[in-house]
C-alpha cells in the first residue's frame, strides 16, 4: 500500500494544525518513510543522541521502555499512530531515561530535526505546540517512573533490624526546668529532642523543637517550664523491637523522639536521624558491594556461602524467631542481585567484545525454590531466558547468537559466585531454556495435551519461575498464559498429581517419623511435597502466584483452602525450612560439605514433635492429592 505525503497525513494532528500550507510541504520535503519490524528498537536508552531521530508514527504500535537500576524494565506508555516518538530525547537530550520499540509492525515519517527547529523559530504557535509536547511528555514520564519505581526500595532491612542498633544515648531533663533551659540542651548536644524526668527520675514525656517553637507562638508574661509542654510517651519500645516497629509509632504520632526502654529502663532514645544509620549494618555493606561491584571477579567473593557477615544476619533471624519462609525471602534477595549485577556485567563483557548491546528486550528468569523466594544455601541454578518474539527479523541468527553468549558467560560466572550448574541442565545455555515468548506458549499448548514424564518435570519447572532481571512484562505474560492454560487442563492436572505421588513420605498413617532411618532428608521429608501440594492447588486454581506462602494466601483468600488448614501449612513450612537452614549454617559453620540430611540421633525431642506435626501436614495434603487422583483415575 502506498503511503500518502506526510503533508497529508499531519495535518490534522496537533502541533502540525499550527503550520501554513507551505510550511507544512516543506517539512513533508524533508519527511523520510521508514518502517520497523514487531519487538525491533525503534531507539534505545544507550544510543548516541546523534543516532535518535524524531518520528512521526502512522501505523502499529509502540511502546517506551524504563530501564531501572534493579536490573528491570517496565513500560511507561504506548505510542498510537499521530505520536510524535523521540521528541523529548531531541530538544531535551539531558532527560533520556528510556527506550522505545516497536510492539508490531509500525510505519513511520522520520522528521527533520532542523526543519522543526526553523518552523518553531518563524512560527510561534508552532513552537509552543512542540514545547507543550515536550513537558506533557516529560510530566507523563516521570509520573509513570514515579509510580514503577515505588515500591523498590528493600523494607526487609526495616523489618529485621533492632532498635537498640540505631538508638541515641540518652538525653534527659528534668519537668521542672525551664524551656529556655531545654532549648540549650538541644543545641548544645545538637538534638531534636530529649526526654523528660519527674523528680523520681521516672520518665513522664518527651519534649521536642517543635514543642519548644510552640511555647514561642503561644506567649504568656511569665517563663514556663518544660512540664507544661511536654507530651506524654505513647509507647513502652523495647531495645529488641524492630526498625519498622518504631518507624510506625514515630511516623503515626507525628514523634520526633522516642524513648527506648530495656524493661522499665530507659536505655536510649530514637530520632528521624536514628535510621540513616542503617547503612552500617555489615549485611547492608556486603549487599552494597555487590550493587557496586565493577568486575565479575569482585562478585565471585560475595557469594552467601562465602561471606561470613550474610551467614551471621541469617543465623540471627532464625535466633530472634522470625518466619523461617521470610529469612529465606532474605537470602533469595541477595541471590538475586548476586544474578543481576552477573547479568548487567556479563552484558557489557559482550558488548566490549564486538556482540553489541542486547539485540531485543529479554527476561532473565529463575525457577524453582530461588523463584518461590524459598532458596537456602545448599542450591544450584536452575534459569532461563524469554526472548521478545524475534523469528520473524532479518538479524534473527545473531541474535540467537547473541543470547546463547550471554548464557554461556552468565551461566559460567554464577557458578563462580556459588552457584553450581544444574545437573538436569535446566539453565539459560540451554536451547530448550532460551527461547522466544511465543516458542514457550507452542510448548505450553503441547504439554496442555499430552506430556511425558520428562517433560513434566520441565513444566513443573517452568510453572514455579520469576523474572530477575530485564523486561518484565514478557515474564508476567507468560505467567498468566501458563496459568489460565493450566486451570483448564485436567489431563496436565492429573499428571501433575501423578508425578507429585512418587515422593512418598517417610512417615506412617499418624505423621510418625520412622525410628529406623538413621537421617532424615530435610527436602524429601515434607518439604517437597508440601510445596507440591499447594503448587497443584495453585494451579487447579489459577492463581498466579509463586510462592508457597502467597500461594496459601491465595488459597484462604479464595475460599479453596480452610483458613487453620492454610495456616497449619505455613506453620510446616516455617518448619521444614528452619531446620534445613540450620542444618546448613552449622556445615558452613563446622567447614564441612553442605548436605541435606540431619541424624535423627541429633534432634531434641522438643524439635523431633515439630518434625512430626510437620510431616502429619505434609501427609494430609499428600493424601488429598491421591484421593483426588484416583477419583479422576476411576472417572475417565
Amino acid at each position: 500500500m502506498e503511503l500518502q505525503p506526510f503533508h497529508l497525513l499531519c495535518k490534522d494532528f496537533p502541533p502540525f494544525t499550527q503550520l501554513t500550507e507551505e510550511q507544512l510541504r516543506e517539512l513533508s520535503n524533508h519527511a523520510t518513510p521508514r518502517q520497523f519490524s514487531k519487538n525491533q528498537w525503534i531507539f534505545h536508552e544507550d544510543a548516541p543522541n546523534e543516532d535518535v531521530k524524531i518520528y512521526f508514527l502512522v501505523n502499529g504500535l509502540a511502546r517506551n521502555l524504563l530501564h531501572k537500576k534493579n536490573g528491570s524494565t517496565v513500560s511507561l506508555r504506548f505510542y498510537y499512530p499521530g505520536d510524535l516518538l523521540g521528541l523529548v530525547i531531541a530538544f531535551a537530550p539531558n532527560n533520556r531515561t528510556y527506550s522505545v520499540q516497536a510492539m508490531e509492525h509500525c510505519v513511520v515519517y522520520e522528521l527533520n530535526k532542523a526543519t522543526i527547529m526553523n518552523l518553531m523559530k518563524i512560527n510561534d504557535d508552532f513552537s509552543t505546540g512542540i514545547w507543550n509536547r515536550i513537558g506533557e511528555s516529560m510530566k507523563s514520564v516521570y509520573d509513570e517512573m514515579k509510580d514503577a519505581n515505588s515500591g523498590d526500595d528493600d523494607q526487609l532491612t526495616l523489618l529485621r533490624t533492632r532498635v537498640d542498633s540505631l538508638m541515641w544515648p540518652v538525653h534527659t531533663i528534668k519537668d521542672s526546668e525551664p524551656l529556655s533551659v531545654a532549648a540549650k540542651e538541644m543545641i548544645d548536644q545538637s538534638r531534636s529532642g530529649l526526654i523528660v524526668l519527674n523528680g523520681q527520675n521516672q520518665t513522664v514525656g518527651m519534649i521536642t523543637q517543635k514543642d519548644l517553637l510552640r511555647s514561642m507562638i503561644v506567649s504568656t508574661s511569665s517563663p514556663t517550664i518544660v512540664k507544661e509542654w511536654m507530651k506524654p510517651v505513647p509507647f513502652s519500645l523495647q531495645w529488641d523491637a524492630f526498625a519498622y516497629e518504631a518507624l510506625s509509632i514515630m511516623k503515626n504520632e507525628d514523634l520526633h523522639v522516642l524513648p527506648v526502654y530495656d524493661g522499665e529502663r530507659v536505655v536510649g532514645m530514637l530520632t528521624p536521624s536514628s535510621f540513616l544509620y542503617l547503612n552500617e549494618s555489615p549485611y547492608l555493606n556486603i549487599t552494597h558491594q555487590v550493587v557496586d561491584a565493577d568486575t565479575s571477579e569482585e562478585l565471585h567473593s560475595l557469594g552467601s556461602k562465602e561471606q561470613v557477615p550474610v551467614q551471621t544476619f541469617i543465623q540471627d533471624l532464625l535466633d530472634a524467631d522470625a518466619y523461617a519462609f521470610d529469612v529465606t525471602e532474605v537470602l533469595t534477595k541477595y541471590h538475586d542481585q548476586l544474578y543481576r549485577r552477573t547479568i548487567q556485567l556479563a552484558e557489557k563483557q559482550l558488548e566490549a567484545d564486538g556482540l553489541g548491546k542486547p539485540p531485543i528486550p529479554y527476561a532473565f528468569i529463575v525457577m524453582g525454590s530461588q523463584a518461590r523466594r524459598e532458596q537456602t544455601f545448599y542450591t544450584d541454578q536452575d534459569n532461563g531466558i524469554i526472548l521478545s518474539d524475534y523469528e520473524h527479523l532479518a538479524n534473527k541468527k545473531s541474535i540467537e547468537n547473541y543470547f546463547l553468549e550471554l548464557s554461556k558467560v552468565v551461566n559460567e560466572r554464577l557458578v563462580k559466585c556459588g552457584f553450581p550448574l544444574c545437573k538436569g541442565g535446566i539453565m539459560a545455555n540451554h536451547s530448550q531454556w532460551r527461547k522466544s515468548l511465543s516458542a514457550y506458549k507452542d510448548d505450553i499448548n503441547r504439554w496442555m495435551k499430552e506430556i511425558d514424564a520428562e517433560e513434566i518435570q520441565a513444566f513443573t519447572m517452568l510453572f514455579d519461575f520469576r523474572p530477575v532481571y530485564g523486561d518484565h512484562t514478557l515474564a508476567k505474560e507468560l505467567r498468566k498464559y501458563v496459568s489460565e492454560r493450566a486451570a483448564k487442563s485436567l489431563v496436565m492436572q492429573q499428571h501433575l498429581m501423578k508425578d507429585a505421588l512418587r515422593y512418598r513420605l517417610p512417615s506412617n498413617p499418624f505423621g510418625l517419623i520412622k525410628q529406623k532411618d538413621k537421617v532424615i532428608h530435610v527436602k524429601t521429608a515434607g518439604l517437597m511435597q508440601l510445596v507440591y501440594a499447594v503448587r497443584i492447588q495453585a494451579i487447579k486454581y489459577g492463581i498466579m502466584e509463586v510462592s508457597t506462602i502467597k500461594r496459601l494466601e491465595a488459597l484462604k483468600r479464595e475460599k479453596r483452602m480452610h483458613p487453620r488448614d492454610a495456616e497449619n501449612a505455613k506453620t510446616a513450612l516455617h518448619y521444614f525450612l528452619s531446620y534445613r537452614l540450620q542444618n546448613e549454617l552449622k556445615h558452613l559453620n563446622e567447614g564441612t560439605p553442605l548436605k541435606n540430611e540431619i541424624p535423627v540421633v541429633t534432634i531434641s525431642k522438643e524439635d523431633r514433635a515439630k518434625w512430626k506435626e510437620a510431616i502429619q501436614v505434609a501427609h494430609r495434603m499428600h493424601q488429598v492429592i491421591k484421593i483426588s487422583f484416583n477419583r479422576n483415575r476411576v472417572g475417565t
